[in-house]
C-alpha cells in the first residue's frame, strides 16, 4: 500500500522530559502520523479541551510526571468524554501499570486495549506500530 494513502492519526503527547518528547515526535512523525508534544499536563488538558473532540486519535502519556500523575491526568481526560484512545508510557511493567490505573477501569468504565495501552520503555517501535495498527 502506497504511503500516501494511509490516513494519518493525530497523537497528542504529554511527557514533562523534552527529549522524549522530542523523541517520541520524531518517531512518530518519521512513521507518518502527525504528532503534537508539550512538556505540560496541563497544556495536554488546553489542547484537548480547545480542539474538537475528535480532532485526536490518541493520547501518549507519561505515567510519572511532577505536576500531575499520569493516574489524574487520565481521571481529567475522561471528564471530557472524548473517548480518546490513550496510552501510557511507562517504565513500570505493564502488571503494575495495570494496577495503578485499575481504580480508573472501575471509574470510568475503561477498557484495557480498547481505551487504554500500556507501551513500556523503551518503545520498541513494532509495538508502537501495532498499537497505531489498531486505531486506523
Amino acid at each position: 500500500m502506497l504511503n500516501f494513502l494511509r490516513p494519518l492519526l493525530n497523537i497528542l503527547i504529554i511527557d514533562d522530559d523534552e527529549f522524549t518528547c522530542t523523541f517520541h515526535k520524531q518517531l512518530l512523525e518519521n512513521i507518518g502520523h502527525r504528532p503534537i508534544a508539550v512538556s505540560n499536563p496541563t497544556d495536554g488538558l488546553a489542547l484537548i479541551r480547545n480542539n474538537p473532540p475528535d480532532f485526536f486519535n490518541l493520547i501518549m502519556l507519561d505515567m510519572l510526571m511532577p505536576e500531575m500523575s499520569g493516574v489524574e491526568l487520565i481521571r481529567r481526560i475522561c471528564q471530557f468524554d472524548y473517548k480518546i484512545p490513550i496510552a501510557v508510557v511507562t517504565s513500570f511493567k505493564q502488571d503494575a501499570a495495570r494496577q495503578a490505573l485499575h481504580e480508573l477501569e472501575q471509574d470510568y468504565k475503561l477498557t484495557y486495549d480498547i481505551d487504554y495501552f500500556i507501551i513500556e520503555k523503551p518503545i520498541i517501535i513494532d509495538k508502537l506500530k501495532e498499537l497505531l495498527r489498531k486505531l486506523l
